[in-house]
């Protein structure tokens, strides 16, 4: 009994001065939160907040910035319009050159919903060489009735790399796809060769650069309709080098049992049958995993299923 009294004791103890320490901090956070004010007009606004990561009210004075001070700002208008084109996408840089790709399939603002003809989206090219002043000087199409959803650049290579997905348009490898540009001129890139997909949407990719071969590359690339959802691509030498749309790698973690065959939970002993606890109709309409006949499939999923009353793993 006097070993628990005493461990509460230091427990609050230790509370307490948590609590004081927080309080500094935050105090010692209030004196500098004028210290990091824009010293340019943009629509950015400041507004400080004492915990990373908490929400900041009011809504109206977002965005807000913290520890950033801004030097230049552009509004990323379309080639030949003066407001911004609104639905920006991935950005890379090379040289003193920004991209800054497209999330939607037409250019913004135009279309049927416009009552326009749908222009094709654009990366947009803006000359950073002065921080201070950031101009948009060109921009070249990518696939109509395609977002540019991912971009990489390779600077020493002279290298982008657009991964462009359906939105507008029928799935096909003229939409799915990976595009490779030589940007040797990093204002007038130049198309050199394609991944294409088929009707095998991707979503996001990371690109590894080869330490014991710096010319050669890996492209891990999700996809999001069809397995195997992760298939990596290789790349040597680019932007003229050898590509092809043959994956060398693939993982899935798609049960082997198609989703349309019943699976009775009952078959199974519990611990051949990887539920964490008694599945509902609803997860045994959702899960898969007759580890009896396939325990080293099953070893490695770890998907979650939320069920109405809980929570099982397949």
């Amino acid at each position: 009994m006097t070993t628990k009294k005493w461990c509460v004791r230091l427990i609050s103890a230790a509370l307490v001065l948590g609590i004081a320490a927080w309080n500094a901090r935050a105090d010692d956070e209030d004196e500098s939160a004028n210290a990091f004010a824009p010293n340019v007009d943009t629509p950015i606004k400041h507004a400080p907040r004492p915990i990373i990561g908490a929400l900041r009210q009011p809504l109206d004075k977002l965005p807000q910035i913290e520890n950033f001070e801004i030097i230049g700002h552009n509004v990323l208008p379309n080639p030949g319009d003066t407001i911004a084109r609104g639905r920006n996408g991935p950005i890379g840089i090379a040289d003193n050159c920004l991209y800054v790709g497209n999330r939607i399939g037409p250019r913004t603002g135009t279309g049927p919903a416009f009552n326009t003809p749908a222009h094709d989206p654009e990366v947009l090219i803006v000359d950073i060489s002065n921080p201070w002043k950031p101009t948009v000087v060109r921009a070249f199409t990518t696939p109509a009735g395609a977002t540019s959803r991912e971009l990489r650049t390779i600077p020493d290579m002279h290298t982008l790399i657009i991964e462009n997905f359906r939105d507008t348009a029928p799935a096909s490898s003229a939409v799915d796809n990976f595009q490779i540009y030589d940007i040797t001129d990093c204002r007038n890139p130049v198309l050199t060769g394609t991944i294409a997909l088929g009707a095998d949407t991707p979503h996001e990719f990371f690109l590894w650069r080869d330490p014991a071969n710096p010319k050669r590359f890996l492209i891990f690339a999700s996809v999001n309709n069809r397995e195997p959802s992760l298939r990596v691509f290789e790349v040597v030498n680019p932007p003229h080098g050898s590509l092809s749309s043959t994956p060398v790698a693939t993982f899935s973690l798609a049960p082997a049992v198609p989703a349309t065959e019943p699976v009775d939970p009952a078959d199974y002993a519990d611990d051949n049958f990887v539920f964490t606890a008694k599945p509902t109709t609803r997860a045994t309409a959702c899960t898969r995993c007759p580890c009896r006949k396939m325990e080293s499939a099953c070893t490695w999923r770890t998907r979650t299923l939320v069920t109405s009353s809980s929570t099982a793993r397949a």
